[in-house]
This record gives structure tokens, C-alpha cells and sequence, in this order.
């Protein structure tokens, strides 16, 4: 590999990736009004730069959607998570985000892994303009 490929994977993954086994919920922008516009996944990993997670559609390269993670045994206070490790607190971050690739899962057949980069995060009271 060149150094210049070397520096652009680098610069790619700034940020460090955390396998979890979160529950996340999806919603293509277009499609927040609609009956049942919110979605399931399973999450494959994380990082502060975006999310990995396995679908069962197929989703469109630059599609935006809004995301919601519920982290159990965690909370927010104050813009602050801390980790509690009661079943009981579950922190919930809503954001923004941007398919950057979607394709077949090769682990789980019919299953699709998508990665999506944050480009934004929502807080309480805010939606999305269409």
C-alpha cells in the first residue's frame, strides 16, 4: 500500500470502534411521517463518528436518516453519559446521519451491513427539516 492510501485509511478511521450489542431504531428522513417509517437493526459496532449495523433492506448510498441508540446501563445528565450498569437506566442518543455504503451481509444471508457517519446529533425538542 502507498503512503498516500495508508494516510487516507488513517484519516478515515479517526475514530475507535466499539463492538455493542445496542439496540438501534432507523428512519430515512423522508420517511419520518410515515406509519411505520422506523426501522430495527442490529448494531455490529460503533464509534464517535458513526455506527455499523446489519438491515434487512437494501439502503441508498447518501440516503440521510435519524438514528436512535438505546445504551442500557447507561445514562445522559447534562450532556454527560455515565455508565451505571443498572438494566434499569438506558441512555438514549438521537443524530443524524449519512449512509456512506450499504451491501450484502456475508455473515447473515438476506441481511444487509450498512455504515452510516454522524452528521449531526438531535436533542430533545428538535426534528429534522424535511
Amino acid at each position: 500500500m502507498t503512503q498516500t492510501g495508508q494516510s487516507a485509511i488513517e484519516e478515515r478511521r479517526r475514530h475507535e470502534r466499539l463492538a455493542a450489542e445496542f439496540k438501534i431504531h432507523y428512519s430515512l428522513l423522508e420517511d419520518l411521517d410515515a406509519p411505520g417509517g422506523e426501522r430495527s437493526a442490529e448494531m455490529c459496532d460503533f464509534s464517535g463518528g458513526g455506527v455499523r449495523f446489519l438491515c434487512d433492506s437494501l439502503l441508498d448510498k447518501q440516503s440521510q436518516l435519524l438514528i436512535r441508540i438505546e445504551f442500557m446501563g447507561w445514562k445522559d445528565e447534562g450532556g454527560e453519559w455515565i455508565r451505571t450498569g443498572s438494566k434499569d437506566d438506558v441512555g438514549v442518543l438521537k443524530a443524524l446521519g449519512r449512509v456512506m455504503w450499504c451491501t450484502a451481509s456475508e455473515q447473515r444471508h438476506g441481511f444487509y451491513e450498512a455504515g452510516v457517519m454522524f452528521t449531526g446529533r438531535m436533542t430533545e425538542g428538535t426534528r429534522p427539516r424535511s
